[in-house]
């Protein structure tokens, strides 16, 4: 499985149909590379049709392997879709918790952040973005970035009251 992931990596910007071909056996022989990539993939378009329920299965996959940026990816998904069928703050928050209480990484709090507000927990997505735009800060992210994650912790803010378990 990782040959076939590596041979699909050096296939992929000349060769992208045959890249896909060794990427989807080394995925479908459980490669939590393969997987995340095969997920991200369908979330953002690039070589595979943009479809967020196709990318779920991949990056559930990968985060049963222990890939913590499927995990994040898988949380980030879930907490977001615009489609009602796919979004679930409480699924969300599953994967996302534990990466948050252990990396502690500002992409991990700004996920976390998003499930909270899923649910919705107003105060807690308060809380959690706040961390996030603290470690982004402290990380020197870029200003377009961290100008959306103060968008989002104002979003959060003026919904507390009204969504408040």
């Amino acid at each position: 499985a990782d040959a076939q992931f590596r041979l699909g990596l050096l296939l992929l910007e000349n060769t992208p149909q045959q890249a896909l071909t060794w990427l989807t056996q080394a995925a479908e022989a459980e490669h939590a590379q393969a997987n995340a990539l095969l997920g991200e993939f369908h979330l953002t378009g690039q070589y595979l049709p943009q479809d967020a329920a196709l990318a779920i299965p991949f990056l559930e996959r990968a985060t049963a392997a222990g890939d913590a940026s499927a995990r994040n990816n898988l949380a980030w998904v879930l907490a977001t879709s615009e489609d009602d069928t796919l979004r679930d703050g409480n699924r969300a928050l599953t994967p996302i918790r534990p990466l948050a209480a252990s990396e502690g990484g500002w992409q991990h709090f700004d996920t976390l952040a998003a499930a909270y507000a899923a649910v919705p927990d107003m105060e807690q997505a308060v809380k959690a973005q706040s961390l996030a735009i603290r470690e982004a800060r402290r990380e020197s992210v870029d200003d377009a970035t961290l100008a959306e994650m103060l968008a989002r912790l104002a979003d959060y803010e003026s919904n507390r009251g009204s969504t408040d378990q």
